[in-house]
């Protein structure tokens, strides 16, 4: 009779466990936590599901929904600088606090682990999350990708661009119409990886600007937004197997299997497209057997392998996995986040005639001969061209800086009397990027 009852009593403890678990939890998250003085939504401050739904339910709009905490948690029309916005975060709006503190180059700040984790490469640069490694990391990667070295990528920047200015003309003719959004990613993308690989992916060459491999990156967004609560999710679907994927979707098992389908381009376009994980990883192989093996791979210039494998980085910095993942972060980075720079002014150019008028009056005054294209040097000097670009939330929402934030005023630029660049992040700044 006892035994019979045992079950039962375990259930009925293991109840009522759970439930003082939960409420001693919740007394000290609202009352006893470090982080209990700053206000904020209690929901908030219980868990960060509430983070969760606003992230990935509302489709990234929880920075806007901190914005929005800001000002209910302020005082006399006036934002509070300092709200709670998870269990273990608190989020500070203050221009000059990010300029002078966070973005500070003597700032010396380990990134947070729990925000490192979603995308799947947690040894690369960007999410390295003690300070001195993510220095040593940076040191050895940002001058591959310094001033001086990109101008030196001028011949190919033009090459690449020239190919996009071929593909709107034959649009024109053929009077079509063309997603520049698409061009201007698959020129920043054909270019990284023809800078970082010696081996463009080419998808300029593609009939249809590649939708596949954009939409393949914003998916990977929104499974990050997931990953980041769901932490093994990653490694889930690592594992899956294609006919697997073939149910959950179809369109991306179609991809995988066959790559001349899916992708209107090129059978060898598609095939860097999809094994482009795989050839990554196969450049570090690759060079890692030239070094052994002291034989000489030909390639049209160093790549970013050749620079990190003979940087000052110690052994344990050199390995398949971590220089694999820094390739696939140079790609990532660098071309839905770039290619989105000169879509966004373009759009709002296009919209704003008189604006447009002006830059072309700048283009045409700076560039008689246009067979002659000017160095970037050159274009540098242009006042009215080099102020165009994105502004993230936030800091650069922030009214008394940037008046008039959503308005297209690239004039602000050039009228100011405040520093502005000081306030701009758009690419990130300081130590940590």
């Amino acid at each position: 009779m006892v035994l019979s009852d045992l079950p039962h009593k375990l259930a009925i403890w293991a109840a009522v466990l759970s439930i003082f678990y939960l409420v001693v939890g919740a007394i000290y998250c609202l009352y006893l936590s470090p982080l209990a003085k700053f206000p904020g939504p209690k929901l908030a401050a219980l868990t960060s599901w509430y983070e969760f739904y606003h992230g990935y339910f509302r489709r990234g709009r929880f920075m806007w929904k901190v914005k929005e905490m800001h000002g209910r948690y302020g005082l006399c029309l006036v934002e509070w600088p300092i709200i709670r916005i998870t269990p273990h975060e608190v989020h500070i709006n203050d221009p000059d606090f990010f300029s002078d503190e966070i973005f500070s180059f003597n700032a010396k700040l380990d990134r947070y682990t729990e925000a490192t984790k979603q995308f799947g490469i947690p040894d690369s640069t960007l999410f390295t999350v003690p300070h001195d490694l993510h220095r040593l990391r940076r040191g050895a990667l940002m001058p591959f990708f310094s001033r001086s070295m990109i101008i030196k990528l001028e011949d190919v920047i033009h090459s690449k661009v020239e190919k996009l200015c071929s593909r709107i003309r034959d649009h024109r003719r053929a009077e079509q119409p063309i997603d520049l959004g698409l061009g201007f990613r698959c020129l920043t993308t054909d270019v990284v990886t023809e800078y970082a690989f010696a081996e463009s992916y080419d998808l300029l060459d593609s009939s249809d600007l590649s939708p596949g491999w954009f939409r393949a990156l914003r998916d990977s967004g929104e499974v990050a937004l997931l990953a980041k609560h769901i932490p093994w999710l990653l490694l889930f679907m690592n594992s899956l197997p294609l006919w697997l994927v073939k149910i959950l979707d179809p369109e991306m098992a179609t991809l995988l299997a066959n790559p001349r389908s899916g992708l209107n381009c090129s059978k060898k376009s598609c095939e860097k497209l999809l094994t482009r994980g795989k050839s990554i990883e196969a450049q570090v192989v690759e060079l890692m057997k030239e070094k052994q093996e002291d034989q000489k791979i030909e390639k049209s210039h160093p790549t970013v392998f050749h620079k990190l494998f003979n940087s000052d980085l110690p052994p344990n910095e050199k390995t398949v996995s971590r220089l694999s993942q820094e390739g696939v972060l140079v790609v990532w980075a660098r071309s839905e986040t770039t290619g989105n720079a000169p879509t966004v002014p373009t759009f709002h150019l296009l919209s704003r005639p008189q604006k447009l008028a002006r830059l072309k009056w700048e283009l045409v005054d700076a560039i008689p001969d246009s067979e002659a294209i000017p160095s970037w040097k050159e274009f540098e000097k242009l006042p009215y061209l080099t102020p165009i670009s994105m502004s993230p939330m936030l800091i650069h929402e922030n009214e008394p800086i940037f008046p008039n934030h959503r308005d297209f005023e690239p004039e602000r630029w050039l009228q100011s009397h405040m520093d502005l660049d000081k306030h701009l992040i758009a690419f990130g700044k300081g130590p940590r990027i």
